[in-house]
């Protein structure tokens, strides 16, 4: 979950799974965790009467969970559902729990396309990479875009482009942080575009444009070193090692390099939790 979580509850033997994050949740302090830490993701999934027979069958709360289905059968609010799981353990004081309520008002005083947006960010944040592509790219094919700030606009573009990077589309990735430099005026926006047409190949267009946008001292060798040590460091760690490794079993016709693959996907994902 994150983070070392002491439960005084009973465990649960088979776990409830939030799908969209693919998160498995074993006591009634895990489930507090993982909502307060979803708001912006959380309405989708927690208006489950599964979730109420995980509460009733698994976490031996049937008095809560009878609350819960009551909840659900008169259609209440998100708020009243999340105050009634928050109160299903000792986990957060009255304070923190009306810390959460707070925060659920703010993105109720958001637009529809901010409420959006948020998700989307709060999905590239989690690792949820083809959602948040999904909830970004709706917002720029809606009407409702019209009513995003230029820098919100710009913020979405990058964070298209930064995908985009991590699926090695280099051109796409750089009209996306050209765009959203143009809308949000943010350097660390230019400087990836400058990468991205580095990364494409695009040496004299690299220059060219650094030189438009009047980025001093940014020349092709110096993005080219800065991307250079960018790589040595993602080459330093242990995964990067271990990627290769399983690379290697797969080219083999290893057939245990999936074991590997789905042991050192799972790695990665506890370490990204724990930052």
């Amino acid at each position: 979950m994150g983070k070392i979580i002491l439960c005084s509850g009973e465990t649960a033997a088979k776990p409830y799974v939030f799908r969209r994050m693919g998160t498995r949740i074993y006591s009634a302090e895990e489930l507090c965790y993982y909502i307060t830490h979803n708001l912006e993701t959380i309405a989708d999934e927690i208006f489950a009467e599964d979730l109420a027979d995980f509460m009733e069958e698994e976490l031996k709360l049937p008095e809560r969970a009878e609350r819960f289905r009551d909840l659900l059968h008169r259609k209440s609010g998100l708020k009243d559902v999340i105050v009634c799981i928050l109160c299903s353990a000792d986990y957060y004081t009255e304070d923190e729990i009306k810390a959460v309520l707070e925060q659920i008002d703010e993105m109720n005083s958001l637009t529809p396309v901010q409420r959006k947006k948020r998700r989307a960010d709060n999905y590239l944040k989690k690792g949820n990479i083809s959602e948040a592509y999904e909830e970004y790219s709706a917002i720029l094919q809606s009407k409702e875009n019209a009513a995003l700030k230029s820098v919100e606009y710009g913020d979405v573009l990058h964070n298209l482009a930064v995908i985009s990077m991590g699926r090695d589309r280099f051109i796409q990735a750089a009209l996306y942080f050209r765009d959203a430099y143009e809308r949000n005026q943010n350097p660390a926006s230019l400087k990836c575009y400058l990468y991205a047409l580095m990364l494409a190949g695009r040496k004299e267009e690299c220059e060219q444009e650094a030189q438009f946008y009047g980025v001093e001292g940014m020349d092709s060798a110096e993005l080219f070193l800065e991307l250079e040590r960018i790589s040595l460091e993602a080459e330093g760690t242990t995964a990067y090692y271990d990627l290769l490794d399983i690379r290697q079993k797969k080219e083999n016709g290893d057939g245990d390099y999936r074991h590997a693959l789905l042991g050192l996907t799972d790695q990665l994902k506890e370490e990204y939790r724990k930052e």
